[in-house]
């Protein structure tokens, strides 16, 4: 990991967010987070669980309502 918090990897570089900063990201609780693993993805790494904010975007813009395209 690179001191942005980013960490490169083999599709490119991605930013991992601790489930207290994707809530927080998400403007949710951390316990919705740890109720819904099934919607949004999470990797459990040594014990930690983490987020890739790419991943996070991704659901926000599938999941757009109304307006225009």
């Amino acid at each position: 990991m690179n001191a942005n918090g980013k960490v490169p990897s083999l599709g490119g570089t991605y930013t991992y967010l601790t489930r207290k900063e994707a809530a927080e990201y998400l403007r949710v609780r951390a316990d919705f987070l740890a109720h819904h693993p099934k919607n949004i993805p999470c990797y459990k790494i040594f014990g930690r669980v983490l987020y890739i904010k790419e991943e996070l975007d991704d659901i926000i813009r599938r999941n757009r309502q109304g307006g225009e395209s």
